[in-house]
């Protein structure tokens, strides 16, 4: 199950996502989920309930103001009309109200896929608290991102078809970090861009994408434990 919070930011407004909590009840880790270009839709609330029933307390900000794209021009318009400063606020804002939540032990990592993917990478460069970051096949936009300030631990996934988000630029990325003294691992696979996505039919690839989510759970459990 989900529910819908609200909270607020540095700037003085206030932003809302979907929260899934955690069977156990314990205090557990924290997980920002930042969706594709989609926005907040059906497949972002599967992927805070499997997170949530890995034992994690997941929370996806809407960035979007509660749109979600119908099909893929209307995402790409929404991507690209974003202002990607409110955004990192928002984000801020929801990992604030993560750390504060009643179950959540003070861990906080990120998950984001697709646009989420480059706001996970930006997100790492300005959010110090961060104990875990996961980018799924995106890109930071220009002038958001620093490797030099990156101290969470890195996890990203790029797919070897992907036009956009190319293998080579995370493998840049990657550099850039560890040149700065962090740590990012880099896994590519023989897939299409948002190979994870169970509700695009025409790239998701089955067996990839279980490697990947598998990789990731074990990535975050290492880097952040579960509940306690």
């Amino acid at each position: 199950m989900h529910s819908q919070v609200t909270f607020g930011t540095d700037s003085g407004t206030i932003a809302r996502g979907e929260l899934a909590e955690p069977m156990a009840a314990t205090m557990a880790p924290g997980i920002l989920v930042l969706n594709e270009g989609w926005g907040v839709d059906a497949h972002v609330l599967s992927l805070i309930q499997r997170i949530a029933h890995a034992g994690f307390l997941a929370l996806a900000p809407d960035v979007y103001d509660g749109k979600v794209a119908a099909d893929e021009e209307e995402a790409e318009r929404l991507s690209g009309l974003l202002d990607w400063e409110r955004a990192l606020a928002r984000i801020a804002g929801a990992a604030h109200y993560l750390t504060r939540h009643r179950r959540c032990d003070g861990r906080v990592g990120i998950v984001g896929f697709g646009l989420g993917g480059g706001l996970a990478f930006a997100a790492a460069s300005r959010m110090p608290e961060l104990g875990a970051v996961v980018a799924f096949y995106g890109l930071p936009v220009k002038g958001t991102f620093d490797p030099e300030r990156v101290t969470a631990p890195v996890l990203a996934h790029f797919a070897a078809r992907d036009p956009w988000a190319r293998p080579e630029r995370g493998k840049q990325i990657q550099d850039a970090i560890r040149r700065s003294h962090g740590q990012m691992s880099l896994c590519v696979y023989e897939a299409d861009h948002a190979f994870v996505n169970d509700s695009r039919g025409e790239v998701y690839a089955a067996n990839l994408a279980t490697l990947a989510w598998d990789r990731t759970m074990v990535f975050l459990q290492d880097q952040l434990g579960t509940g306690a």
